[in-house]
């Protein structure tokens, strides 16, 4: 892996995404399409066009998006032989319900842990 994300403490990122009224949200999924892109070396993952997706949709897309990228996380999570489930399904269901928070501390949980074994 020649890119290693940033670990974030859980907490910090819940404690933003109340106190942002959501907005971190959409800057926590420019950081992680970025970091993931840079893992995965693939162009095609472009932060800006996701989050404006975001800002366009007033969140809605993060519900496309969080099942979109817990696939990435897998693939990222077996590449480093990290043990990982997959959520996707669980992420856009909790999205859908404006548990977006609770979605992106799942994401960033298994993320930590891919960073961790780098």
């Amino acid at each position: 892996m020649n890119y290693i994300g940033e670990r974030r403490p859980l907490g910090i990122c819940l404690f933003f995404s109340i106190v942002s009224v959501g907005l971190f949200n959409i800057y926590w999924a420019y950081t992680v399409t970025y970091e993931i892109s840079a893992v995965l070396d693939d162009n095609r993952l472009n932060p800006i066009i996701e989050a404006i997706g975001s800002i366009l949709t007033f969140g809605i897309y993060l519900v496309y998006w969080a099942y979109k990228y817990e696939k990435y996380i897998v693939q990222i999570s077996k590449e480093q032989g990290v043990p990982c489930k997959d959520y996707g399904l669980l992420l856009a269901v909790l999205s859908v319900f404006l548990l977006f928070p609770v979605s992106m501390m799942i994401m960033q949980k298994q993320l930590n842990n891919i960073w961790e074994s780098a």
